[in-house]
């Protein structure tokens, strides 16, 4: 006899995406709005003064923005009887007589893809950035990956000393 579900309940695997999807949610809402508490207490844009830190925070940031947008797309759609085809970008449709109805409001799929490849070019520069300043030990271009400091007397000058 087959096991037969309600039509009510999730499955195991639904109810798992549905727990990542509402975690990361609210994990980006945190950042975003953390980061605009630290804006208005520290006046900075920008927490990292070194340039591997400043693109890393650049990327959290835009990736947060870019998932909000994705979910917003999510919640505008959310009463409709339509078939998700994706969830990022997300992709609702209604089959019609007519052809493919798109329920997804059409700027927000552009505009995440554009967020999360401007995301991920920030990494790939915070990790050059990193590698040359040999912040990264197992991918440096420095032979010891510590600047050696060498400290030398001071040199005297060519000018005379005038008496004061």
């Amino acid at each position: 006899m087959l096991l037969q579900r309600e039509p009510g309940l999730l499955d195991e695997g639904r109810r798992r995406i549905l727990v990542v999807v509402l975690a990361t949610t609210v994990l980006a809402i945190g950042l975003l709005t953390a980061k605009v508490i630290i804006i208005s207490w520290t006046k900075r844009a920008l927490l990292m003064s070194e340039a591997y830190g400043a693109l890393l925070e650049v990327a959290v940031l835009l990736a947060s923005a870019a998932w909000l947008i994705n979910m917003f797309g999510v919640v505008s759609v959310f009463g409709d009887n339509g078939e998700a085809v994706s969830l990022l970008p997300v992709r609702q449709v209604r089959h019609t007589d007519h052809g493919v109805i798109n329920l997804v409001p059409a700027w927000i799929a552009p505009t995440v893809v554009a967020l999360f490849v401007v995301s991920g070019l920030c990494l790939v520069l915070a990790a050059g950035a990193a590698v040359r300043r040999g912040k990264i030990p197992f991918a440096c271009r420095k032979d010891p990956c510590v600047e050696k400091r060498v400290h030398r007397p001071p040199q005297p000058s060519s000018r005379p000393d005038y008496p004061a």
